[in-house]
């Protein structure tokens, strides 16, 4: 019988994403995977953990603003001050008004869960 023996060594590097708080991105352009759908207003932190993006669509949208999940984001481009995230313009157009005075309500938030799914339960 042959004795074989074997020797595993992983290497794990642990980066550091500044204690899991998003960058700056208060005014970065917010392009849709098929077009730029406007501008990031603020970074939302909500009560249980999770973060929205509040994104104004300017005239694209009849002057609506969208809370969008920070996990729905799929890239941030720092140099050129732009977000990318995993939606439609369509998807976006159809998502629940952003009402900045009833944000924090539970049903508020409910709605957006129910319509962003995944990346509703997701964080950055």
């Amino acid at each position: 019988m042959t004795d074989v023996s074997a020797v595993w060594l992983w290497t794990v590097e642990i980066v550091s994403t500044g204690g899991g708080v998003m960058p700056d991105i208060t005014g970065y352009e917010v392009s849709a995977r098929d077009g730029n759908i406007g501008n990031v207003e603020e970074v939302v932190n909500g009560v249980d953990g999770r973060s929205y993006v509040v994104v104004d669509t300017g005239f694209w949208i009849f002057e609506k603003k969208r809370m969008i999940p920070v996990g729905a984001i799929d890239t941030i481009d720092g140099k050129n001050r732009r977000i990318n995230v995993k939606l439609t313009k369509d998807e976006i157009r159809h998502a629940p008004d952003y009402e900045e005075e009833r944000r924090d309500e539970d049903a508020v938030r409910k709605e957006h869960e129910d319509y962003y799914g995944a990346h509703a339960t997701t964080s950055r």
